[in-house]
């Protein structure tokens, strides 16, 4: 059974700053943490149907996953899909104007597990891929208001 669930967050600056900032490769190593390399496989990046791998460092295990652009209506919406062992992430992002300068980031997510552990974390352990997410959402309003990068140690 997948697990589904909404996370969002509000960015005080105009959608067209929040976009470009979520667009950027360059960028996301300031709020991905652990994000590594960024490797384009196939396709212009961030068009549909454009695969990058994405290589992780999360403490001392290495993730790589393959993320898949399914939708690409920026600057209302983004939709990927993202294949790593075990797992497949399905996320939705949606950008709304509150005001000239707030935008909410709006994020559909569903994982669909395969083997038995992964099946076991996602049932018993569904906080840990909700704060996963919302610890990205985070660190993105981070760098994105104030320049606070993940990459920086305090």
């Amino acid at each position: 059974m997948p697990l589904k669930y909404t996370a969002e967050i509000t960015v005080s600056l105009p959608r067209d700053q929040v976009v470009a900032i979520f667009e950027d490769p360059e960028q996301a190593s300031h709020w991905m943490e652990g994000l590594q390399a960024m490797n384009p496989i196939s396709g212009e990046p961030g068009a549909v149907g454009s695969v990058t791998e994405l290589d992780f460092l999360m403490g001392k295990r290495r993730m790589v996953m393959k993320e898949t652009i399914t939708a690409n209506d920026l600057p209302e919406t983004f939709s990927c899909r993202y294949d790593a062992d075990g797992v497949r992430n399905f996320i939705d992002n949606r950008f709304v104007v509150v005001s000239e300068n707030e935008t909410r980031w709006e994020m559909d997510n569903v994982f669909e597990f395969a083997g038995f552990m992964m099946k076991v974390m996602g049932t018993l352990m569904p906080f840990m891929f909700k704060k996963q997410t919302m610890t990205y959402a985070q660190n993105f309003k981070a760098w994105a208001e104030d320049g606070k990068s993940v990459t920086q140690k305090s």
